[in-house]
Formats: structure tokens, sequence, C-alpha cells
């Protein structure tokens, strides 16, 4: 079964730009995979649900640490540390399992009681990368 018949590419090929569509999620995915930094980031990286698994983790580690930084500092944390932290928390294993637990439940906010627990264990003055 054809996702698009061939017959209707013409109708797809003649139609407008629609910006009648109102799905800012749809437009916001065209937007990101032509992007081509997230394109590269995206073939290298994302190459199966494990992965993408992964990398959504990671992503929630960096917002849960962002927010902390910023709650404490007030400003935003440098890309440089959050490398470090982020190398840091995946190389110690208590953090490292706190912060898998914390992600089995990741659909509690960033505010939930047991992300203030794992927050309150960020140490932003250690950015030494411990060796293995």
């Amino acid at each position: 079964m054809d996702l698009i018949k061939l017959d209707d590419i013409n109708k797809i090929d003649n139609l407008k730009d629609n910006n009648n569509i109102s799905s800012p999620f749809l437009r916001d995915l065209v937007e990101i995979m032509n992007n081509e930094n997230f394109k590269v980031f995206y073939d290298n990286y994302m190459n199966d649900f494990s992965e993408m698994e992964t990398i959504f983790f990671y992503m929630k580690l960096y917002e849960t640490i962002q927010f902390e930084y910023n709650s404490r500092y007030n400003k935003k944390l440098d890309d440089g540390k959050m490398i470090k932290l982020l190398y840091n928390i995946m190389n110690d294993s208590e953090l490292r399992k706190f912060a898998l637990e914390l992600f089995g439940n990741f659909r509690s906010d960033i505010l939930s009681k047991k992300n203030q627990k794992f927050r309150s264990l960020l140490n932003f003055n250690n950015f030494k990368i411990t060796e293995n």
C-alpha cells in the first residue's frame, strides 16, 4: 500500500505553501528537520529507538541541570561546564543511578520532589573531569 498514490503527486506538487494549517508541532518539526546542524546530529546519533531514548534522557538531564544552575545563580551554565557536568554525572555511579531513576519517571515536571532531590546533589563548584 502506497502512502501517496502516484496520481496524487501532481496534486501535492501543485499545492502552494499552506500557511493556514494550524499545527505548530508540524511546522517546528519541518523546521528542525531542515536545520543542517540538527540533521547531522540526527544522522549520527538517532539510528534506532534505543539511541533516541538515550538522547531524550540526556536532554532531560541537560534541562534539569540548566534549570537548577539558573535557579541558584540566575544565569545560564556555559557549554564547557555543562559538558563536564554531564560527563561527571554519567561517570559517577550514584548520580547516574539517581538520574536514570529520575528519567524513568520523566513525566513528572522539573519541580517534582524526586527531581528536586537530584538537583540538590548537583555540585557546580567542581568541574574537574574524572579520569577512567
